[in-house]
């Protein structure tokens, strides 16, 4: 199974929204609703941070993308802004990230920002709805995993034209080799 598939999104989905609902149930024991609620979004938003940079084997930007997760936390953590600052600020980091690793074009992920907006507009309707975490959730992140089908991009794993590894080399030996196949064909 890919790591980027369809299937590996919506199953993440269905595990996000478990770990997201047993987390609230039991974080609501000790802390305020509001305060549990953040701690839930910012610990649920880093799982799917991790999720995606480990699924596209970008190993660049880590550390911008934990410091873009630190600073959406301090901020709705210092200006008490609520869940709905929080889930605006997540996804606006996921979405970012999301655009830096798959799309080469504004148009596809503009197409990503507006599932994403899509996104949480279904969130807000179902937890209105049916006042269910869980359902809210799982309507967040099902809606997130239909960006599976924006055409994207793979990061080339190769840096450079000159790079030493054999692997590299082999791969670029291999493109050059078919380009010239399908030119000589037409």
């Amino acid at each position: 199974m890919k790591l980027n598939g369809f299937v590996a999104n919506v199953i993440l989905a269905l595990l996000l929204s478990l770990l997201g609902a047993s987390l609230l149930m039991v974080l609501g024991m000790w802390l305020a609703t509001w305060m549990a609620l953040l701690v839930v979004l910012s610990v649920l938003a880093g799982c799917y941070l991790l999720w995606l940079l480990y699924s596209h084997g970008n190993r660049r930007g880590i550390s911008l993308v934990l410091l873009g997760w630190c600073v959406v936390g301090g901020v709705v953590f210092l200006l008490s802004g609520g869940a709905l600052l929080a889930l605006l600020g997540y996804t606006g980091l996921l979405w970012m990230t999301r655009s830096c690793l798959r799309y080469r074009k504004p148009l596809l992920a503009l197409v990503d920002a507006a599932i994403s907006l899509i996104a949480i507009v279904l969130s807000i309707w179902v937890a209105q709805n049916t006042h269910s975490f869980a359902l809210a959730c799982w309507a967040y992140f099902f809606t997130q995993s239909l960006v599976f089908f924006v055409p994207g991009y793979m990061i080339a794993k190769c840096p450079g034209a000159h790079s030493t590894d054999r692997f590299c080399q082999a791969q670029r030996n291999a493109e050059l080799a078919l380009a010239r196949l399908h030119s000589n064909h037409l």
